[in-house]
Protein backbone atom coordinates (compact mmCIF):
# COMPACT_ATOMS: atom_id res chain seq x y z
CA UNK A 1 0.00 0.00 0.00
CA UNK A 2 1.44 3.64 -1.24
CA UNK A 3 1.88 5.25 2.21
CA UNK A 4 4.31 7.48 3.84
CA UNK A 5 5.14 9.28 7.06
CA UNK A 6 6.47 12.59 8.61
CA UNK A 7 6.48 13.89 12.14
CA UNK A 8 4.52 17.10 13.28
CA UNK A 9 5.60 18.44 16.70
CA UNK A 10 5.20 15.25 18.81
CA UNK A 11 3.20 13.07 16.58
CA UNK A 12 3.36 11.11 14.05
CA UNK A 13 0.98 11.36 10.82
CA UNK A 14 0.51 8.53 8.51
CA UNK A 15 -1.19 9.66 5.18
CA UNK A 16 -2.81 6.72 2.61
CA UNK A 17 -1.95 7.59 -0.98
CA UNK A 18 -3.95 4.94 -2.17
CA UNK A 19 -7.14 6.68 -0.72
CA UNK A 20 -6.40 9.79 -2.86
CA UNK A 21 -7.25 11.30 -5.99
CA UNK A 22 -5.33 14.34 -7.14
CA UNK A 23 -6.61 16.95 -9.93
CA UNK A 24 -3.74 19.10 -11.72
CA UNK A 25 -4.61 22.34 -13.47
CA UNK A 26 -2.86 25.16 -15.00
CA UNK A 27 -2.62 27.81 -12.31
CA UNK A 28 -1.81 31.13 -13.95
CA UNK A 29 0.03 31.47 -17.71
CA UNK A 30 2.53 34.09 -16.86
CA UNK A 31 3.82 34.69 -13.65
CA UNK A 32 7.03 37.55 -12.21
CA UNK A 33 9.58 34.34 -12.22
CA UNK A 34 8.81 33.09 -15.49
CA UNK A 35 9.30 37.35 -16.71
CA UNK A 36 12.37 37.89 -15.09
CA UNK A 37 15.47 38.62 -16.78
CA UNK A 38 13.52 38.97 -20.34
CA UNK A 39 15.01 42.13 -22.96
CA UNK A 40 11.72 43.03 -24.39
CA UNK A 41 9.78 44.38 -20.64
CA UNK A 42 8.67 47.86 -20.63
CA UNK A 43 9.80 50.13 -17.58
CA UNK A 44 7.20 52.17 -15.51
CA UNK A 45 7.76 54.21 -12.98
CA UNK A 46 7.17 53.68 -9.61
CA UNK A 47 5.52 57.00 -9.54
CA UNK A 48 5.68 59.10 -12.26
CA UNK A 49 5.47 62.71 -9.83
CA UNK A 50 8.48 60.84 -8.04
CA UNK A 51 11.09 59.79 -10.29
CA UNK A 52 13.52 58.97 -7.81
CA UNK A 53 11.50 55.74 -6.73
CA UNK A 54 12.75 54.44 -9.93
CA UNK A 55 10.88 52.03 -12.62
CA UNK A 56 9.01 48.56 -12.11
CA UNK A 57 9.64 45.89 -15.77
CA UNK A 58 5.93 44.94 -17.13
CA UNK A 59 5.11 42.38 -19.63
CA UNK A 60 3.33 44.49 -22.40
CA UNK A 61 -0.09 42.88 -23.28
CA UNK A 62 0.90 42.12 -27.03
CA UNK A 63 4.04 40.40 -25.98
CA UNK A 64 3.92 36.40 -25.50
CA UNK A 65 4.88 34.73 -22.23
CA UNK A 66 9.04 33.99 -21.92
CA UNK A 67 10.62 30.73 -23.73
CA UNK A 68 13.81 29.72 -22.10
CA UNK A 69 16.51 28.68 -23.85
CA UNK A 70 17.42 25.54 -21.44
CA UNK A 71 16.12 24.13 -18.37
CA UNK A 72 19.24 25.26 -16.48
CA UNK A 73 18.53 28.12 -16.71
CA UNK A 74 14.74 28.16 -15.28
CA UNK A 75 14.22 29.07 -11.34
CA UNK A 76 14.95 27.36 -8.97
CA UNK A 77 11.30 26.83 -8.00
CA UNK A 78 10.95 23.57 -8.06
CA UNK A 79 9.25 21.11 -6.22
CA UNK A 80 9.42 18.26 -8.85
CA UNK A 81 11.27 17.56 -11.87
CA UNK A 82 9.48 18.26 -15.01
CA UNK A 83 8.68 15.39 -17.62
CA UNK A 84 10.66 17.72 -19.93
CA UNK A 85 13.81 16.77 -18.49
CA UNK A 86 14.01 13.41 -18.77
CA UNK A 87 12.78 14.28 -22.28
CA UNK A 88 16.40 16.41 -22.84
CA UNK A 89 17.90 13.57 -21.29
CA UNK A 90 16.33 11.29 -23.71
CA UNK A 91 17.15 13.62 -26.64
CA UNK A 92 21.33 13.94 -26.50
CA UNK A 93 20.98 10.23 -25.79
CA UNK A 94 19.23 9.68 -28.54
CA UNK A 95 21.44 12.07 -30.52
CA UNK A 96 24.64 10.39 -29.53
CA UNK A 97 23.52 7.10 -30.67
CA UNK A 98 22.83 8.07 -34.21
CA UNK A 99 26.58 9.71 -34.50
CA UNK A 100 27.79 6.41 -33.12
CA UNK A 101 25.93 4.02 -35.38
CA UNK A 102 26.83 6.51 -38.32
CA UNK A 103 30.58 6.71 -37.36
CA UNK A 104 30.44 2.64 -37.52
CA UNK A 105 29.91 3.04 -41.32
CA UNK A 106 32.62 5.16 -41.85
CA UNK A 107 35.20 4.05 -39.99
CA UNK A 108 34.81 0.98 -41.60
CA UNK A 109 35.96 -1.36 -38.38
CA UNK A 110 35.74 -4.94 -38.23
CA UNK A 111 32.08 -5.24 -35.63
CA UNK A 112 29.04 -5.64 -38.14
CA UNK A 113 27.37 -4.67 -39.74
CA UNK A 114 29.09 -3.20 -42.95
CA UNK A 115 28.06 0.07 -44.71
CA UNK A 116 24.60 -1.01 -46.32
CA UNK A 117 23.66 -3.01 -43.00
CA UNK A 118 24.62 0.35 -41.13
CA UNK A 119 22.31 1.60 -43.46
CA UNK A 120 19.43 -0.47 -42.55
CA UNK A 121 20.37 -0.17 -39.03
CA UNK A 122 19.84 3.71 -39.43
CA UNK A 123 16.69 3.25 -41.83
CA UNK A 124 15.08 0.78 -38.88
CA UNK A 125 16.58 3.14 -35.73
CA UNK A 126 14.75 6.67 -37.55
CA UNK A 127 12.15 5.17 -40.21
CA UNK A 128 11.91 6.59 -43.76
CA UNK A 129 8.26 8.01 -43.68
CA UNK A 130 8.70 11.95 -45.66
CA UNK A 131 7.80 15.02 -43.94
CA UNK A 132 4.17 15.79 -45.26
CA UNK A 133 3.92 18.70 -48.15
CA UNK A 134 2.02 22.02 -47.12
CA UNK A 135 1.62 20.95 -43.32
CA UNK A 136 2.78 19.70 -40.34
CA UNK A 137 3.21 16.08 -40.25
CA UNK A 138 1.68 15.74 -36.58
CA UNK A 139 -1.74 17.80 -37.66
CA UNK A 140 -3.43 14.42 -38.56
CA UNK A 141 -1.95 12.34 -35.65
CA UNK A 142 -3.47 14.22 -32.28
CA UNK A 143 -6.84 14.13 -33.39
CA UNK A 144 -6.85 10.26 -34.74
CA UNK A 145 -4.93 8.91 -31.50
CA UNK A 146 -7.02 11.18 -29.04
CA UNK A 147 -10.16 9.45 -30.86
CA UNK A 148 -8.78 6.04 -31.39
CA UNK A 149 -8.79 5.55 -34.95
CA UNK A 150 -4.87 5.53 -34.66
CA UNK A 151 -3.20 2.51 -32.73
CA UNK A 152 -0.18 3.33 -31.80
CA UNK A 153 0.68 0.08 -30.79
CA UNK A 154 4.21 -1.48 -32.01
CA UNK A 155 3.36 -3.93 -34.15
CA UNK A 156 6.02 -7.21 -34.52
CA UNK A 157 7.53 -4.65 -37.15
CA UNK A 158 8.11 -1.62 -35.31
CA UNK A 159 11.10 0.35 -35.60
CA UNK A 160 12.37 2.87 -32.83
CA UNK A 161 9.89 5.86 -34.19
CA UNK A 162 6.91 3.50 -33.91
CA UNK A 163 8.00 3.02 -30.10
CA UNK A 164 8.50 6.56 -29.65
CA UNK A 165 4.96 7.65 -30.94
CA UNK A 166 3.32 4.65 -28.76
CA UNK A 167 5.39 6.79 -25.47
CA UNK A 168 4.10 10.14 -26.24
CA UNK A 169 0.62 9.03 -27.38
CA UNK A 170 -0.89 8.87 -23.17
CA UNK A 171 -0.12 13.04 -23.59
CA UNK A 172 -3.30 12.86 -25.61
CA UNK A 173 -5.87 10.80 -23.35
CA UNK A 174 -4.38 11.08 -19.74
CA UNK A 175 -7.91 9.95 -18.92
CA UNK A 176 -7.65 6.60 -20.58
CA UNK A 177 -4.10 5.75 -18.69
CA UNK A 178 -3.63 3.52 -15.40
CA UNK A 179 -3.03 6.16 -13.23
CA UNK A 180 -6.41 8.08 -14.30
CA UNK A 181 -7.61 6.02 -11.28
CA UNK A 182 -5.74 8.52 -9.17
CA UNK A 183 -5.19 11.77 -11.30
CA UNK A 184 -7.59 14.27 -12.92
CA UNK A 185 -5.78 16.53 -15.32
CA UNK A 186 -8.17 19.88 -16.09
CA UNK A 187 -8.86 21.25 -19.27
CA UNK A 188 -5.83 23.37 -19.28
CA UNK A 189 -3.26 21.38 -18.00
CA UNK A 190 -4.36 18.39 -20.82
CA UNK A 191 -4.11 21.77 -23.64
CA UNK A 192 0.07 22.08 -21.68
CA UNK A 193 0.07 18.27 -22.43
CA UNK A 194 -0.88 18.10 -26.02
CA UNK A 195 1.60 20.85 -26.65
CA UNK A 196 4.16 18.79 -25.04
CA UNK A 197 3.35 16.27 -27.61
CA UNK A 198 3.45 18.05 -30.59
CA UNK A 199 6.67 20.06 -29.14
CA UNK A 200 8.34 16.70 -28.21
CA UNK A 201 7.55 14.81 -31.85
CA UNK A 202 8.82 17.55 -33.81
CA UNK A 203 11.94 17.45 -31.84
CA UNK A 204 12.49 13.44 -32.42
CA UNK A 205 11.02 13.88 -36.01
CA UNK A 206 14.36 16.28 -37.00
CA UNK A 207 16.22 13.64 -35.68
CA UNK A 208 14.82 11.12 -38.17
CA UNK A 209 15.27 14.17 -41.15
CA UNK A 210 18.72 14.34 -40.38
CA UNK A 211 20.99 12.75 -43.62
CA UNK A 212 23.27 10.14 -42.64
CA UNK A 213 25.96 9.24 -43.90
CA UNK A 214 9.39 15.73 7.50
CA UNK A 215 7.98 19.33 8.84
CA UNK A 216 10.03 20.81 11.72
CA UNK A 217 8.43 23.53 14.65
CA UNK A 218 9.63 26.80 13.56
CA UNK A 219 8.79 29.91 16.56
CA UNK A 220 7.20 29.18 19.87
CA UNK A 221 3.46 28.94 18.28
CA UNK A 222 2.19 25.80 17.40
CA UNK A 223 2.32 25.22 13.78
CA UNK A 224 -1.02 23.78 12.24
CA UNK A 225 -0.70 20.42 10.30
CA UNK A 226 -0.62 21.05 6.84
CA UNK A 227 -1.33 18.50 4.40
CA UNK A 228 -0.84 18.65 0.38
CA UNK A 229 -0.23 16.82 -2.68
CA UNK A 230 3.63 15.36 -2.61
CA UNK A 231 5.00 14.64 -6.28
CA UNK A 232 8.65 14.59 -6.87
CA UNK A 233 8.16 14.24 -10.72
CA UNK A 234 5.92 15.46 -13.04
CA UNK A 235 3.07 12.57 -12.48
CA UNK A 236 3.44 11.21 -16.17
CA UNK A 237 3.61 7.41 -15.54
CA UNK A 238 2.41 5.48 -18.53
CA UNK A 239 4.72 8.06 -20.90
CA UNK A 240 7.43 6.70 -18.74
CA UNK A 241 6.53 3.04 -18.76
CA UNK A 242 6.46 3.47 -22.58
CA UNK A 243 9.44 5.31 -22.75
CA UNK A 244 11.39 2.68 -20.50
CA UNK A 245 10.13 0.27 -23.23
CA UNK A 246 11.53 2.04 -26.18
CA UNK A 247 14.98 1.87 -25.02
CA UNK A 248 14.57 -2.01 -23.73
CA UNK A 249 13.24 -2.43 -27.77
CA UNK A 250 16.44 -0.60 -29.16
CA UNK A 251 18.86 -1.96 -26.85
CA UNK A 252 17.24 -6.04 -28.32
CA UNK A 253 17.46 -4.43 -31.66
CA UNK A 254 21.01 -3.44 -31.10
CA UNK A 255 21.94 -6.36 -29.61
CA UNK A 256 20.68 -8.29 -33.25
CA UNK A 257 22.32 -5.77 -35.63
CA UNK A 258 25.52 -5.41 -33.30
CA UNK A 259 25.94 -8.52 -31.25
CA UNK A 260 26.36 -8.09 -27.42
CA UNK A 261 29.56 -8.55 -27.62
CA UNK A 262 30.28 -5.35 -30.17
CA UNK A 263 27.52 -3.64 -28.63
CA UNK A 264 29.30 -3.68 -24.75
CA UNK A 265 32.52 -2.57 -26.92
CA UNK A 266 30.92 0.77 -28.75
CA UNK A 267 31.39 4.19 -26.50
CA UNK A 268 29.11 6.63 -28.12
CA UNK A 269 30.51 9.26 -30.30
CA UNK A 270 30.65 13.18 -28.54
CA UNK A 271 31.53 15.91 -30.63
CA UNK A 272 34.78 15.98 -27.78
CA UNK A 273 35.32 11.94 -28.19
CA UNK A 274 33.71 9.22 -26.83
CA UNK A 275 32.26 8.59 -23.66
CA UNK A 276 33.33 6.22 -20.82
CA UNK A 277 30.70 4.05 -20.48
CA UNK A 278 29.73 1.12 -23.27
CA UNK A 279 26.94 1.23 -25.44
CA UNK A 280 25.00 -1.15 -23.79
CA UNK A 281 25.55 0.47 -20.24
CA UNK A 282 23.93 3.89 -21.75
CA UNK A 283 20.77 1.82 -22.98
CA UNK A 284 20.42 0.15 -19.67
CA UNK A 285 20.70 3.14 -17.66
CA UNK A 286 18.36 5.33 -20.19
CA UNK A 287 15.71 2.05 -19.74
CA UNK A 288 16.19 2.29 -15.67
CA UNK A 289 15.68 5.97 -15.71
CA UNK A 290 12.30 5.90 -17.03
CA UNK A 291 11.44 2.74 -15.70
CA UNK A 292 12.64 4.42 -11.97
CA UNK A 293 10.14 7.41 -12.82
CA UNK A 294 7.48 4.87 -13.52
CA UNK A 295 7.33 3.31 -10.11
CA UNK A 296 7.98 6.61 -8.52
CA UNK A 297 5.03 8.61 -9.91
CA UNK A 298 2.71 4.97 -9.51
CA UNK A 299 3.88 5.13 -5.73
CA UNK A 300 3.54 9.05 -5.49
CA UNK A 301 -0.13 9.30 -7.05
CA UNK A 302 -1.30 6.27 -4.77
CA UNK A 303 -1.79 3.57 -7.67
CA UNK A 304 0.92 0.93 -6.96
CA UNK A 305 3.66 0.10 -4.15
CA UNK A 306 7.09 0.04 -5.96
CA UNK A 307 7.57 -3.43 -6.93
CA UNK A 308 10.63 -5.22 -5.87
CA UNK A 309 11.96 -5.62 -8.79
CA UNK A 310 11.64 -1.81 -9.27
CA UNK A 311 13.97 -1.12 -6.58
CA UNK A 312 17.40 -0.45 -8.43
CA UNK A 313 15.96 1.67 -10.80
CA UNK A 314 14.38 3.79 -8.62
CA UNK A 315 17.43 4.43 -7.09
CA UNK A 316 19.32 5.28 -9.70
CA UNK A 317 16.51 7.63 -10.87
CA UNK A 318 15.98 9.65 -7.21
CA UNK A 319 19.85 9.62 -7.43
CA UNK A 320 19.69 11.42 -11.45
CA UNK A 321 16.44 13.73 -9.57
CA UNK A 322 19.30 15.17 -7.07
CA UNK A 323 21.37 16.62 -9.46
CA UNK A 324 19.35 17.23 -12.70
CA UNK A 325 19.74 20.80 -13.27
CA UNK A 326 23.89 19.68 -13.35
CA UNK A 327 23.93 17.24 -16.20
CA UNK A 328 25.33 18.55 -18.94
CA UNK A 329 22.89 17.64 -21.48
CA UNK A 330 20.17 19.00 -19.48
CA UNK A 331 22.55 22.66 -19.75
CA UNK A 332 22.52 22.53 -23.70
CA UNK A 333 20.49 25.27 -25.55
CA UNK A 334 17.67 23.15 -27.75
CA UNK A 335 17.31 25.95 -29.14
CA UNK A 336 17.39 25.07 -33.22
CA UNK A 337 16.11 25.86 -36.92
CA UNK A 338 15.61 22.67 -39.06
CA UNK A 339 15.10 23.28 -42.87
CA UNK A 340 12.71 20.53 -44.34
CA UNK A 341 13.30 21.30 -47.84
CA UNK A 342 12.16 24.17 -50.63
CA UNK A 343 8.87 25.46 -52.10
CA UNK A 344 9.29 26.24 -55.23
CA UNK A 345 6.11 27.82 -55.63
CA UNK A 346 6.82 30.22 -52.50
CA UNK A 347 9.95 30.87 -53.32
CA UNK A 348 10.64 30.04 -49.52
CA UNK A 349 12.43 27.36 -47.19
CA UNK A 350 10.44 25.46 -45.57
CA UNK A 351 11.68 24.96 -41.63
CA UNK A 352 11.14 24.01 -37.93
CA UNK A 353 11.69 26.49 -35.71
CA UNK A 354 12.66 25.11 -31.70
CA UNK A 355 12.13 28.35 -30.09
CA UNK A 356 12.74 26.79 -26.44
CA UNK A 357 10.37 26.19 -23.66
CA UNK A 358 7.31 27.32 -21.88
CA UNK A 359 7.00 27.12 -18.83
CA UNK A 360 2.99 27.08 -16.84
CA UNK A 361 2.59 26.93 -13.41
CA UNK A 362 0.29 24.21 -12.09
CA UNK A 363 -2.06 23.77 -9.20
CA UNK A 364 -2.09 20.32 -7.60
CA UNK A 365 -5.51 19.49 -5.55
CA UNK A 366 -7.18 16.75 -3.75
CA UNK A 367 -10.15 15.82 -5.60
CA UNK A 368 -10.54 13.92 -2.64
CA UNK A 369 -8.88 13.79 0.43
CA UNK A 370 -6.43 10.64 0.96
CA UNK A 371 -7.11 9.28 4.95
CA UNK A 372 -4.98 10.93 7.19
CA UNK A 373 -4.01 9.46 11.15
CA UNK A 374 -2.38 11.06 13.62
CA UNK A 375 -0.68 9.29 16.20
CA UNK A 376 1.01 10.50 19.73
CA UNK A 377 5.03 9.80 18.69
CA UNK A 378 6.33 6.04 19.74
CA UNK A 379 2.64 4.73 19.91
CA UNK A 380 -0.90 3.30 18.27
CA UNK A 381 -2.44 6.25 20.06
CA UNK A 382 -4.60 8.14 17.34
CA UNK A 383 -4.74 11.83 18.07
CA UNK A 384 -7.53 14.00 17.72
CA UNK A 385 -6.09 16.51 14.77
CA UNK A 386 -7.68 17.95 12.44
CA UNK A 387 -5.38 18.83 9.19
CA UNK A 388 -5.19 21.63 7.39
CA UNK A 389 -5.94 20.68 3.64
CA UNK A 390 -3.64 22.66 1.16
CA UNK A 391 -3.03 22.60 -2.51
CA UNK A 392 0.52 22.39 -4.15
CA UNK A 393 2.13 24.22 -7.12
CA UNK A 394 4.24 23.39 -9.64
CA UNK A 395 5.83 23.37 -13.11
CA UNK A 396 4.89 22.31 -16.80
CA UNK A 397 7.32 22.77 -19.66
CA UNK A 398 6.16 22.46 -23.29
CA UNK A 399 8.74 22.89 -26.28
CA UNK A 400 7.74 25.20 -28.92
CA UNK A 401 8.20 24.09 -31.93
CA UNK A 402 7.01 25.72 -35.04
CA UNK A 403 6.64 25.24 -38.93
CA UNK A 404 7.55 28.58 -40.49
CA UNK A 405 7.97 29.45 -44.30
CA UNK A 406 12.02 31.42 -44.66
CA UNK A 407 13.76 33.27 -47.18
CA UNK A 408 16.79 32.02 -45.40
CA UNK A 409 17.92 29.88 -43.01
CA UNK A 410 19.75 31.80 -40.31
CA UNK A 411 22.81 29.65 -38.87
CA UNK A 412 22.70 28.68 -35.57
CA UNK A 413 24.22 31.34 -33.46
CA UNK A 414 21.99 33.91 -34.92
CA UNK A 415 18.84 32.11 -34.56
CA UNK A 416 19.56 31.79 -30.97
CA UNK A 417 20.29 35.51 -30.99
CA UNK A 418 17.13 35.92 -32.51
CA UNK A 419 15.21 34.14 -30.11
CA UNK A 420 17.09 35.87 -27.29
CA UNK A 421 16.11 39.23 -28.49
CA UNK A 422 12.33 38.91 -29.40
CA UNK A 423 12.19 36.24 -26.90
CA UNK A 424 8.21 35.12 -27.18
CA UNK A 425 6.64 32.95 -29.84
CA UNK A 426 4.84 35.57 -31.93
CA UNK A 427 7.36 38.16 -32.11
CA UNK A 428 10.28 34.98 -33.15
CA UNK A 429 7.69 33.89 -35.91
CA UNK A 430 7.55 37.81 -37.37
CA UNK A 431 10.88 37.70 -37.22
CA UNK A 432 11.55 34.85 -39.33
CA UNK A 433 8.70 35.30 -41.63
CA UNK A 434 9.89 38.73 -42.37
Amino acid sequence: MSRYRFDWLAHSVEVDLSTQVLELEVAELESFHTARGRTDLEQLPVNPVGPSLGTISVVPSHIGPRLYAKLSDLPDRWSWVPAQAFAVKARAFDEGLLATVESLGREGRALPPADPETMRLVNALLGKEPPPEGKSFIDGFVQRIRDGRLDTTPSTQATVSDYQLHALAPLLFPERTPDAVRLVVGPQYRTTLESQFRGLSVQEREIRLRKVEGLPAQGHMPRPLRVEPRLSIEPLAEHYRRRAETYRFLRRMLEEYLGADALASVRSALPDGKKDESLLDELVWMEQLFRGAHAIVSEELGVESIPEADLPAVSLTRRWLQTWKQDSDIQTDTRRIVPLGFDPSRGLTRAVAVMGFLNSTLEARFRRVPQIRVFERGSDQLADVEPTILPAQYHSLSPVAEEVYVRTVPDPAAFRELCDTHCAREAILRELSS
